[in-house]
Parts: structure tokens; sequence; C-alpha cells
């Protein structure tokens, strides 16, 4: 990994123009660790040339997040990372072809949502912005039943759930097979490892 640092570096220009961060990263580490920027930047994209790659739709906070993984390997997150940062970090990992750092974020939410139950906000994040019958909204809705089960909801949040489930197909339908599920709820905090394929869950 030394070695992969010392290479031509990439600026890397994340957000809108009222919300922009500027990253300069080794070209071979990104290329190595992401099938996005290896596409960009060996290929015959003017970004090969240029060395500059734009990701306006992307959020700088969950880039962050990504960047602090290529440094450590893990993501250490600081206190001002919400859940909905680690949602957006998992839709960016999917984005760049990254299982790895989709897991670490997906992580992140299992250790965040140990005594609390999941939100609305967290909900529609995901279902908003992840492909289906992925492994973030199978967490989601287990964490939603574990929370229906525990009694955590509060009134609010039910009366979302209903509004929601009007708004997104996708959501009403995982939830239609959840309620014709006969197994018992499982605690996505205690089965963490369920939900990772590379990651080894740790609480």
């Amino acid at each position: 990994m030394i070695e992969l640092t010392r290479s031509v570096l990439v600026e890397v220009i994340v957000g809108t123009e009222e919300d922009t961060l500027t990253w300069h990263l080794s070209q071979d580490l990104l290329t190595h660790v992401t099938p996005f920027f290896k596409a960009a930047l060996t290929g015959s994209f003017a970004e090969a040339g240029s060395k500059i790659v734009k990701l306006p739709e992307d959020n700088v906070h969950a880039f962050e997040l990504f960047v602090r993984w290529l440094d450590d390997g893990e993501i250490a997150a600081p206190s001002w990372v919400t859940k909905q940062i680690y949602v957006q970090a998992w839709i960016l990992g999917d984005k760049l072809g990254c299982q790895i750092f989709q897991e670490h974020a997906l992580l992140g939410l299992i250790r965040g949502h140990s005594f609390w139950g999941i939100a609305g906000t967290t909900l529609k994040a995901v279902y908003d912005g992840t492909p289906a019958q992925s492994k973030i909204r199978q967490w989601a809705i287990d964490q939603l039943r574990h929370d229906a089960l525990t009694h955590v909801q509060t009134e609010e949040l039910k009366k979302f759930y209903i509004s929601y489930v009007r708004d997104s197909p996708d959501f009403a339908s995982d939830v239609m097979k959840a309620y014709f599920d006969t197994r018992q709820p499982r605690n996505p905090h205690v089965f963490g490892q369920d939900y990772l394929e590379f990651v080894p869950y740790t609480k």
C-alpha cells in the first residue's frame, strides 16, 4: 500500500457549487480499490488525461468517509457522522463498485442502532437511493421488525411508515413480505454478520 500512495495525484471534486470539497488522491490507490476510478482514469475518458474527476451528485461527507477508509482501512467516524451520511456512504460505495467500503458504512449503521429504532429519515434514505434486495434494505426491514417487537417505535414514526408505504412501492412490497414472514424478528445488532460478506462484525 505504501508504493501505491507514491503515484500521480488525481483531483477529485465532490458536491455542488454550494457545497463542494476537493481532494488530491493517489491514482494508483483509487484505481486499485474501485472499478469506477479505474475506468475513469485508465480508459478513454477525458479524466484519464486531465486527472480531474468531478462527482457533483455525491455527498461530500460520504466521500470524506471514503477518504478516511482509504487511509485507515476502516471508518473511525467522528461525531458529526449521522445515520443518513452512513446511508450516503453506502450509496457512494455502490457507485464506485467498492463493496468493502459499503460494508464498513453498513457496519456503522448497524452499530448506530444498538439502542435506538430506525428513524423515518434513515428508512427513506435507504429506499430512495439503494437497489432492491440489497443488504442495506434487508437490514432496514429487519431493524424495523425488531423495533416493532421491542416497542421502540413512536406513534409519529408509525404514521410516517404508513405514509411511506403509499409513496414507495419497493418499501410497500418489502413490508408486505415481512408481514407474512412467520419467523421471529431478529435483532440486527446481534446478527450483524448476516449483512456483511467481507468485513468482520464487531459490536
